[in-house]
C-alpha cells in the first residue's frame, strides 16, 4: 500500500512538472538549417520579431543548436542585436557557446 502511494505521489508531481513547463506565450519561433556545405563567417541568420505593446516586457531567447559530433570546432559565437520601437540605437551582446561533443 506505501509503495503505490508513493508511486501514484511520484507520478502526480512529474505529470505536474511537465504541465508546468509547457506553455502557450511562444511569441516567435524559428528553426534554420545549415546548408551541408557549411557558411561564410559574413554570412547570417536572421530573425525579425515584432513586438507589440500587448506584449509583457520581459524575454526568454532560447537558441537550441543540433550538431555531430565531426563538426571540427570546440565553440560557437552568436551576435545578438536589438533596439527598441521608439529608438534608433541597436544594441549588439556577443554568445559565446562551448561545445561538446
Amino acid at each position: 500500500m506505501k509503495y503505490l502511494l508513493k508511486n501514484g505521489i511520484c507520478w502526480f508531481v512529474v505529470t505536474w512538472v511537465i504541465t508546468a513547463a509547457c506553455t502557450n506565450n511562444i511569441i516567435y519561433h524559428s528553426f534554420q538549417d545549415v546548408p551541408k556545405e557549411g557558411w561564410n563567417k559574413n554570412n547570417a541568420f536572421f530573425s525579425n520579431v515584432r513586438i507589440t505593446d500587448s506584449i509583457p516586457t520581459s524575454y526568454h531567447l532560447y537558441v537550441q543548436i543540433r550538431f555531430h559530433n565531426n563538426y571540427p570546432y570546440q565553440n560557437l559565437l552568436f551576435f545578438v542585436s536589438h533596439n527598441l520601437q521608439d529608438s534608433s540605437v541597436i544594441v549588439t551582446d556577443t554568445i559565446r557557446y562551448m561545445l561538446t561533443g
